[in-house]
């Protein structure tokens, strides 16, 4: 009996996807029967096909990249691109207890990680319980890839619909805006500049930013801006109104915007520093107030790094009082220690014994310690006396360079924060 458990599922857009697969050499290494593609896929009648138990594929080789699972995975996934969704998993029964996880979801090829993990894998035609044992993040554009395809994924938008607002008749759509300064003095300059009718504000700039005396301006109610996705949303536009009138150092913005009766998503943004960043969330955003930045940005899973942080605790506004005394924006509740909550950490270059200490303070505060530096890695805490640069430390430093928002922290430094 191999010591190898695979298991794999596979969902294409239409049935005749499938025929994409036809042309597929099965090496040996996959464990399946027949000699191409057509032998396996040529009598599936719909459009799932998965395997879960007694399939022994082989790891992938490092001199044979096409071999094993994760060479059926870039056979099946060069074919079918964005027209399919793929997971699986393959582990050692015998001695490992690693588990090596493969998905696609629609990207530009397909990712795959080791995980540490002592259980049996969900049935993996249940991907909700699946994608949470394999710690698989769900982001805005793989729910949206996956709301292409039917039933498996319907979990996705039951988990937080958006509640439709009948007394807004045929214009559903919201919109919520808060615009902080540094110094009241500076709406003058805000005054003088010239909004389209389009964007629905309440009255025009003279009179919405002249009359101003206080740090903030907030418009959460009755704003019908219509909403949009991508670059150049109308959400967009208006801030980039906005943003020619003050230095980068003077203002920052958080604004949010859905449409109920067009879409499951609420856009967003927010402007740092003059930076802008805009994403969308299946989550209702409006369970809390837009003045409440603290919930908001939890909400919006926003992830504020310490630069972005002290640049909003210099604004007087009460909104960013949350900022100050040293507690971080992402924390679950104001405990500091909270701040490793749900966290992945990596730690490199420390002896067995300090490893384990570590490991302790970590875990006991609900973080997540792996054993290697991957996508969705939070912190890598690393010893700078080490003889020399780790694979996981040199990882982390790549990753960053990518525009990957991962914290390095030395042990001491670890140890001050707790």
């Amino acid at each position: 009996m191999s010591q190898w458990s695979g298991s794999l599922y596979i969902q294409v857009l239409d049935n005749k996807d499938w025929e994409k697969l036809y042309d597929i050499e099965i090496d040996e290494s996959y464990a399946l029967w027949g000699k191409t593609g057509k032998d396996v896929f040529g009598s599936i009648k719909g459009t799932e096909w998965y395997i879960d138990g007694e399939w022994s594929p082989a790891p992938s080789s490092a001199f044979y990249l096409m071999s094993g699972l994760g060479g059926l995975f870039m056979e099946i996934r060069r074919r079918l691109r964005d027209r399919c969704i793929m997971y699986g998993s393959l582990v050692n029964i015998n001695t490992d207890p690693y588990y090596l996880i493969f998905y696609s979801f629609g990207e530009a090829g397909y990712d795959s990680k080791e995980i540490l993990l002592f259980d049996f894998s969900p049935n993996i035609t249940n991907p909700e319980q699946w994608f949470k044992w394999a710690n698989i993040k769900m982001t805005t554009p793989r729910i949206k890839h996956l709301l292409k395809f039917k039933d498996r994924f319907d979990y996705l938008t039951s988990k937080s619909p958006i509640k439709r607002i009948p007394e807004y008749g045929e214009q559903q759509n919201r919109a919520r805006i808060v615009i902080s300064v540094k110094d009241p003095a500076l709406w003058k300059k805000a005054a003088t500049i010239s909004i389209p009718d389009s964007f629905a504000l309440p009255m025009a700039a003279d009179e919405l930013f002249g009359n101003l005396t206080g740090y903030d301006l907030v418009i959460e109610k009755d704003w019908h801006l219509a909403y949009g996705s991508g670059t150049q949303t109308p959400l967009s536009k208006l801030v980039a109104i906005i943003k020619k009138v003050f230095a980068p150092n003077e203002y920052t913005i958080f604004a949010d915007c859905a449409d109920p009766n067009q879409s499951p998503f609420y856009s967003y943004l927010f402007v740092i520093d003059g930076k802008v960043v805009k994403d969308e969330v299946l989550t209702d955003l409006s369970s809390v107030r837009i003045t409440d930045l603290s919930s908001w940005i939890r909400l919006a899973d926003i992830r504020m790094s310490e630069k972005r942080t002290l640049f909003l605790s210099e604004f007087p506004s009460s909104l960013f009082d949350f900022t100050r005394g040293g507690v971080s924006m992402l924390d679950s509740s104001s405990s500091a220690e909270n701040w490793m909550a749900g966290k992945i950490f990596v730690l490199t270059g420390f002896s067995d014994a300090e490893e384990k200490q570590l490991t302790r303070a970590i875990c006991s505060r609900n973080g997540i310690v792996k054993s290697s530096t991957v996508l969705n890695t939070d912190y890598v805490i690393y010893n700078p006396n080490y003889d020399h640069e780790t694979t996981k430390l040199r990882r982390a430093k790549e990753l960053i360079s990518r525009g990957k928002q991962i914290v390095l922290l030395t042990g001491e430094e670890f140890r001050k924060r707790i």
